[in-house]
C-alpha cells in the first residue's frame, strides 16, 4: 500500500535532519502546552524523501533526498548529506 504524505513550509528552509517520532515518544515543542506523543504506526516501514529544489527555478518534479528503513526506537533518524 502507498502511503503519501506533503510537509510544507511557509518560507525556503534548509533541511538538516528529518526525525520519525516513535509511538508514545514525548517531544518537547514550541506551542501552548510544550509536548506531544509521537503517533507513527506501523513500528517499521520504508520512507522515501524528496524535495522541491528551490535553486532549480525551472524544475517541476521533485528532487530525491533519500530513503530510510523506519525501525522504531532503533532507526528514527535521517541525516540529510545532500545540500537542498
Amino acid at each position: 500500500e502507498l502511503n503519501l504524505d506533503l510537509v510544507q513550509f511557509p518560507r525556503p528552509v534548509y533541511i538538516f535532519e528529518i526525525r520519525i517520532i516513535p509511538l508514545g515518544a514525548r517531544v518537547q515543542a514550541d506551542f501552548p502546552g510544550g509536548h506531544r506523543l509521537g503517533a507513527t504506526n506501523p513500528s517499521s516501514f520504508q520512507l522515501e524523501f524528496f524535495v522541491n529544489d528551490l535553486s532549480k527555478r525551472s524544475a517541476s518534479t521533485f528532487e530525491r533526498l533519500g530513503s530510510l528503513d523506519y525501525k522504531q526506537n532503533v532507526d528514527i533518524q535521517f541525516p540529510v548529506s545532500n545540500k537542498v
